[in-house]
């Protein structure tokens, strides 16, 4: 299952308790999400969405505080995890590859 494939799958179980919702914003963010190597910083994530060849595919814009409140979601979700060591640097959980 991919990185957005989850990310669908983890919304639908949790919209109804948690008052989450699915938007286009955040499915932008899932799709570059899913673009970037395992281990990528909040930044190199804003820089994706927010560069011209994302917004002529996803005709939409996304704030930088759009990013950063998904990502803090995602966390949560079991989707991402933050290290420690240095703020705004994330790691995939779910949709890798096998082999990294």
């Amino acid at each position: 299952m991919d990185f957005e494939d989850e990310l669908q799958a983890r919304f639908e179980s949790h919209e109804m308790s948690q008052r989450l919702r699915l938007t286009r914003e955040r499915l932008m963010v899932a799709r570059a999400i899913a673009r970037q190597p395992d281990e990528f910083t909040a930044e190199d994530l804003v820089e994706d969405v927010q560069s011209p060849q994302a917004k002529q595919v996803e005709q939409r814009r996304c704030s930088r505080s759009t990013v950063y409140r998904t990502l803090s979601m995602l966390v949560e979700l079991g989707m991402l995890s933050q290290r420690d060591d240095i703020d705004f640097v994330f790691r995939k959980i779910v949709g890798r590859d096998q082999d990294s």
